[in-house]
């Protein structure tokens, strides 16, 4: 399912995704530190982002 397709129990769309710090921001800045861009690689089949100076 993509993101959006989720609903509580009264049908109304979730909102945690709009608290996500680095899935889904390959490439772009890091909104934690500022000051690294998101890198994305895969570990065991299953893909991974993260900052590249702060590890967030």
């Amino acid at each position: 399912l993509k993101d959006t397709q989720y609903v509580d129990l009264e049908g109304q769309t979730g909102s945690f995704q709009d608290e996500h710090r680095v899935y889904g921001r390959g490439g772009l800045p890091c909104l934690t530190c500022g000051k690294g861009r998101i890198l994305m690689t895969v570990v065991a089949g299953r893909t991974t982002c993260y900052c590249s100076k702060c590890q967030h």
